[in-house]
């Protein structure tokens, strides 16, 4: 009896069932929503080298005496795990203007380190690749919507996560204009979000592969 029940799971070898890859690979499509925090602001005086970190604001202005302030911002991504696919990123602000001239203002991704005691002592990052925020010329909170994924991208993809500097477009005509966001200090509807979307590819595996010819004729 033994025998015959040998030979019966051998006679299904013969066939050379095949389970190669058969689940190649099952995707777990799902999406996911990160909302990365802010891990550092500040605003920079430039002519004094003084900040602001209160987390009142997020600014870039000018004044009339050639004063220029920007900011930096600096995000925590720990949260998202390795294997994300960034599918999109938002930075959602509330913004308004002070004075009347023009206030075209943009993100620049920043190449270096940085911190409060770097940019008081006079070391300023150097930075790259800008998006454009936008003019806006209403002193009541306008709501703004801004496209980081390049930046994410780069992020996620090993270039160093050293924030962002915002400032004007134009910085070498002396004018009143400045272009505020509120910040962390803000009433919670006001506060700045990068709301981050992403999908994890995460794979289901079987390799069965029984290839093999057995000769059970004995």
């Amino acid at each position: 009896m033994k025998n015959i029940f040998i030979k019966l799971f051998m006679l299904l070898l013969v066939f050379q069932i095949t389970f190669t890859n058969e689940i190649k690979s099952q995707d777990i499509d799902e999406h996911y929503t990160y909302e990365a925090p802010i891990e550092m602001e500040c605003i920079l005086d430039l002519s004094s080298a003084s900040i602001n970190s209160s987390g009142d604001f997020i600014e870039a202005s000018i004044n009339s005496s050639g004063q220029i302030s920007r900011s930096y911002i600096k995000f925590d991504l720990s949260g998202l795990p390795l294997n994300a696919t960034i599918l999109s990123a938002e930075f959602q602000l509330s913004g308004y203007s002070v004075g009347e001239d023009d206030n075209t203002s943009l993100f620049y991704q920043i190449e270096d380190n940085w911190d409060f005691t770097t940019l008081q002592g006079g070391e300023y990052p150097a930075y790259s690749m800008e998006t454009v925020s936008q003019q806006i010329s209403s002193e009541n909170p306008v709501n703004i919507n801004i496209d980081f994924l390049n930046f994410i991208n780069l992020w996620q993809n090993g270039i160093n996560n050293n924030g962002l500097m915002f400032k004007l477009e134009n910085e070498a005509v002396p004018r009143a204009a400045s272009l505020k966001y509120n910040s962390t200090n803000s009433e919670i509807f006001l506060k700045p979000k990068l709301i981050i979307e992403y999908q994890t590819n995460d794979y289901l595996m079987t390799d069965w592969d029984f290839g093999n010819t057995f000769n059970i004729s004995s």
